[in-house]
């Protein structure tokens, strides 16, 4: 089957591999301006709080620690 991007999570669903980050993530993550600003990086609170109370449209928090960003 055909890798299709899945609507506002910046992930690829393609059966039967499970869901892996979009190309545009992973270079962001990897640093590369270019691909940077399509994606909000924000530090958070010093006792690991999100930087806001914003709610994902899918249920939950909207924010994500990543390691990779240290953000």
């Amino acid at each position: 089957m055909a890798a299709v991007p899945a609507a506002d999570t910046g992930q690829i669903r393609s059966s039967p591999y499970g869901v892996q980050p979009h190309k545009w993530f992973r270079k962001a993550l990897s640093g590369d301006p270019n691909y940077e600003d399509y994606y909000i990086w924000r530090e958070g609170g010093p006792d690991g709080t999100p930087p806001n109370n914003w709610e994902s449209k899918f249920g939950g928090n909207a924010w994500k620690y990543l390691p990779e960003k240290g953000k």
